[in-house]
């Protein structure tokens, strides 16, 4: 176990995140981290994850350590990594799985794009996956032992801790839930029901009281809000506009996507002629122009070759499907309710799992990596406790280690390594102008959209005020950025008037407004650099 944790702690550490696309916030926390008030420490969405990673970069600081949070980000998310891989080993041997089955659920996951990526980013969703299989560990211990008030207090610990780095596990109640009932349903001639609803209800008070005692005093003590409207307005405030509510249909086709590329990266298949137009057109609205531009130097043999391995994978990866729906899901399914084990509990806790973070996610941002990647370990182990009555069979670990090398060459080669080299981070070389220029105390307006900003507003470290969403409210944000924040210099850049083809898709009618005061502005705007990427303009008028 130790060999395998320490060849991924390796990997991981030689590929730490250059390029900041794929994880579009990463920039904005560490901006947070790094420089941000005490507010900007506690999002909505995941409250305790900046205020976590900002006390370890305090923590570096203490020690001499004197550069922006990044380093220290990463070093805790890989930490969180390795930990979720240790628990991922240990839920195999608790389940009694084989050696070289509770591997592949490690290195599968290791492996996997999403996982392997995000854990060398600056992003929130892995080490919320520590707790989530902490409390199924915990839900096997109780399944064994129901009594011990002490295992439901840590159940209740853990889910809460989840929910706290990231709100999208609440989902992981519905898990427990199920866990519990059939703990009780299997058990209920030693449970009795008055055990059973004290023990159910203490998770229920701690778990709970964590969560919601945690919200409500940093609603009130660092947002001072006090009032239930205020409250839910703050909760409210950082839900995405339109990332959800998806029908079924649209969602289970961009849910495809997002889910298989939660596992290969697949940034290879760009280069392929005729597939960027094929996906614009299907796709409209989505901004190809960052895998594009990754992918442009690639020679074609190297196209072709990762190509051929994706494929390979896939159809390594059906075969073991198919192996385990014909001989090894009939012979592991055959729940014995007054005899039920570990490896039979596990496998419809995961299952659950599965189930329920897999209909959310097609309802909500289906097409988004980030929210699959906590299925990841569970898909792994699912896979492994299936396998185990047919491990032995000669077909079997040939699928399982011809998926597993595939996975490995695929991400590491064809989207790991390409994301390494900045000269091939779009949106750092449409911004290196601003990069190299723009200084703390400057004001950026910029239509480029999000990801764009938060390039100019870490490395840069310059006020960024973006067109894309401000609406009839655009002048009067321009003209307060001027009065409060008193900007030493102002750039304005062609792309509000322009935008790219996803901002301009966001923005939609509200372009007009950000013409307008490009056009209004134009006659005290100074050329200052024209580039392929846009022009860029100084604002003489605040000067005067």
């Amino acid at each position: 176990m130790l060999l395998p944790l320490l060849l991924v702690a390796g990997l991981y550490a030689s590929t730490l995140s250059i390029n900041h696309t794929e994880a579009e916030d990463s920039l904005w926390y560490l901006r947070a981290i790094t420089y941000g008030t005490l507010e900007e420490q506690f999002h909505p969405n995941h409250l305790i994850y900046n205020a976590v990673n900002h006390l370890f970069y305090r923590g570096w600081q203490l020690l001499g350590y004197g550069d922006t949070a990044e380093l220290p980000v990463k070093v805790l998310n890989i930490s969180g990594g390795l930990i979720v891989l240790l628990l991922i080993y240990s839920l195999g041997v608790r389940a009694g799985l084989p050696r070289g089955l509770r591997y592949f659920a490690m290195l599968a996951t290791a492996f996997s794009y999403g996982f392997w990526w995000y854990s060398v980013e600056c992003e929130t969703y892995i080490l919320p996956i520590i707790f989530i299989l902490l409390s199924v560990h915990r839900l096997l211990l109780i399944q064994q032992d129901f009594a011990p008030p002490r295992r439901h207090v840590l159940l209740g610990v853990f889910n809460a801790l989840a929910i706290l780095l990231h709100q999208q596990h609440l989902l992981l109640v519905g898990v427990v839930f199920i866990g519990y009932a059939l703990i009780f349903f299997v058990g209920r001639r030693q449970i009795t029901w008055g055990r059973f609803l004290s023990r159910f209800a203490l998770y229920g008070i701690v778990g709970g009281g964590l969560t919601l005692g945690t919200y409500l005093a940093v609603a009130s003590g660092v947002y001072h809000r006090t009032s239930l409207g205020e409250i839910g307005a703050w909760l409210s405030s950082g839900s995405q506009a339109g990332g959800y509510g998806y029908g079924l249909s649209l969602g289970s086709f961009k849910a495809i996507i997002g889910f298989t590329r939660a596992f290969v990266g697949g940034h290879s298949f760009f280069a392929l002629p005729g597939v960027t137009a094929l996906i614009q057109r299907l796709v409209p609205n989505y901004q190809l122009a960052e895998e594009v531009f990754l992918v442009k130097d690639f020679p074609p043999v190297k196209t072709v070759t990762l190509t051929a391995l994706s494929l390979v994978f896939f159809v390594a990866a059906g075969l073991i499907i198919v192996h385990l729906i014909r001989r090894g899901t009939p012979r592991m399914i055959r729940f014995d309710r007054d005899h039920a084990t570990s490896r039979h509990f596990l496998l419809v806790l995961l299952a659950a799992y599965l189930t329920l973070y897999a209909l959310f996610n097609v309802w909500y941002l289906p097409e988004s990596i980030e929210v699959w990647i906590a299925l990841a370990p569970a898909l792994t182990l699912s896979i492994a406790v299936l396998t185990v009555p047919v491990v032995r069979e000669r077909r079997m670990p040939v699928y399982l280690g011809l998926a597993l090398a595939c996975l490995l060459a695929v991400n590491l080669w064809g989207s790991v390594l390409p994301q390494l080299d900045r000269a091939h981070d779009y949106w750092y070389q449409v911004n290196s102008w601003f990069i190299d220029n723009a200084r703390p105390g400057d004001l950026v307006v910029s239509g480029a959209g999000y990801i764009s900003d938060g390039y100019i507003a870490f490395y840069a470290h310059a006020r960024v005020l973006s067109t894309v969403d401000a609406g009839r409210d655009l002048e009067h944000r321009f003209q307060r950025a001027l009065t409060v924040y008193k900007p030493k210099r102002i750039f304005i850049s062609s792309t509000v008037a322009a935008p790219p083809r996803n901002a301009a898709a966001l923005a939609g009618q509200e372009n007009d407004f950000a013409r307008a005061l490009f056009d209004k502005l134009r006659p005290d705007l100074k050329p200052e650099e024209t580039d392929i990427w846009q022009e860029i303009y100084s604002y003489t008028a605040a000067r005067q």
